[in-house]
């Protein structure tokens, strides 16, 4: 049974105010600061994941993301620009309290608490436009003699990572590094972020030379990395509780909107 306009927006206007009141109790689960100190931040320059503009200003979905949830806590936020090696290892050191946009590895859970997921990831391959793939298997592309570029300390999922040391899979330090490589016929494609190698591609004006291929070679929700070494499963529950939080009362969907729109089309 349909319902009428009123009682459809009866109905929706209920569903937000359950919304908000949820949202409500679930900011009156932690105290006023979960935090005695800022929350080190580890990054590297990823749009329009986390990156530094020219004004010196943090901007990014996963950066409105976590400055959201520390508002909610009462917590303070200091960046620190890393390669993302370095901030893995920093994590495990505690130097660093916390990594964002990753995905779950069992050696990463070793040394860091993972928060809830709040980023619909996926990597795709990425090849020169007209090309045609002979396969629609990665590990047998590769196989196949099909030249691969992959980004270092990047995880693709548990597939990648057993063909990491094919002789036919290059790494490099920076993906960008990849763009000239596949164009001037040194690769064949290379594996990137759904959302981070999109923005790339067109702010470089490769957007007609370069495309994702329908190939997805991994899909899973990012996270937040925290340290083991410097943050308690207290705060753990505390930072899961205004991620929560940010999800009922509907800002964490403004800034996904906001973000899903960025880039160039595939």
């Amino acid at each position: 049974m349909e319902l009428g306009d009123g009682a459809r927006e009866h109905k929706e206007a209920g569903m937000r105010l359950r919304r908000r009141l949820l949202a409500c109790l679930l900011m009156l689960a932690w105290p006023l600061s979960a935090c005695e100190r800022p929350l080190s931040v580890g990054y590297d320059q990823w749009p329009p994941y986390h990156y530094r503009q020219p004004d010196g200003k943090m901007a990014g979905f996963a950066i409105e993301v976590l400055q959201g949830v520390a508002k909610r806590m009462g917590c303070s936020l200091e960046y620190k620009e890393r390669p993302w090696r370095r901030v893995l290892l920093e994590l495990q050191a505690g130097t660093t309290d916390v990594a964002m946009e990753a995905y779950y590895n069992d050696e990463r859970a070793q040394y860091a608490w993972f928060s809830e997921p709040y980023n619909p990831s996926s990597a795709h391959l990425w090849v020169k436009q007209g090309t045609e793939l002979s396969q629609t298997d990665l590990k047998r592309l590769v196989e196949s003699g099909f030249r691969l570029g992959v980004t270092k300390s990047f995880f693709y999922g548990p597939l990648m990572q057993g063909l990491r040391h094919h002789p036919n899979v290059e790494e490099v330090d920076d993906e960008s590094q990849n763009y000239g490589k596949l164009l001037k016929g040194r690769l064949d494609g290379f594996l990137g972020d759904s959302l981070a190698t999109r923005w790339a591609i067109d702010q470089q004006g490769l957007a007609g030379q370069i495309r994702r291929a329908d190939l997805v070679v991994y899909q899973a929700p990012a996270a937040f990395m925290l340290s083991k070494q410097s943050v308690s499963q207290q705060q753990l529950a505390a930072f899961n509780l205004a991620l929560q939080a940010m999800k009922q009362d509907g800002s964490f969907q403004a800034i996904l909107d906001h973000y899903l729109g960025t880039g160039v089309p595939d």
